[in-house]
């Protein structure tokens, strides 16, 4: 169950850049760095602790 929730993550950061690749605004781009990297910081605090 854990490394389903953990792929949840990885796709998560996926989408992210995806949109962020895709957006037009740069408040947008920068949210979804901002969100990518919390999420990837989120998931390896997971795998580690």
């Amino acid at each position: 169950m854990a490394c389903m929730k953990t792929s949840y993550l990885f796709i998560a950061i996926i989408l992210c850049n995806a949109v962020g690749l895709f957006a037009t605004a740069r408040f947008v781009k920068t949210l979804m760095l901002a969100l990518s990297g919390a999420i990837a910081l989120y998931g390896l605090i997971r795998l580690l602790g």
